[in-house]
């Protein structure tokens, strides 16, 4: 494999990679836990409309909160969990299309290596004609 080659198959790797990235931002999604956020802050509201009338209700009702409080707080651990997964996102496609950039320069480098030679070749040939 040449080395024009090698480099057109690190740029399509590259560009590869970007996708898979851009695929996995978008299944994980914020506007979801947006909603379910909102929902569980209307169950807590209800919640705390309910008065109990007897001392099992009561603890019923407390229970009930503090399962909503739970299901709240995981919510809230699972959306920090998405942006530092996001963020590690960014950095790596910031990484990747460094690379690209550098991928880029070489193949460019080659190409103009490959000029001169050929210019060196040309001028030996017509030297020795």
């Amino acid at each position: 494999m040449t080395q024009k080659n090698e480099l057109m198959v690190l740029e399509e790797s590259v560009q590869e990679a970007q996708q898979v990235v851009k695929d996995a931002t978008a299944s994980a999604n914020l506007a979801q836990m947006a909603l379910a956020h909102e929902t569980i802050q209307q169950v807590q509201n209800q919640l705390q409309t309910i008065v109990p009338s007897t001392p099992q209700a009561q603890q019923m009702l407390e229970q009930a909160q503090q399962d909503v409080q739970q299901a709240f707080q995981q919510l809230q651990m699972e959306q920090q969990q998405l942006l530092q997964a996001q963020q590690l996102v960014q950095t790596k496609q910031h990484e990747l299309l460094q690379a690209q950039q550098q991928v880029r320069q070489e193949q460019e480098d080659v190409e103009l290596a490959q000029q001169m030679l050929q210019q060196a070749q040309d001028n030996a040939s017509s030297f020795n004609e």
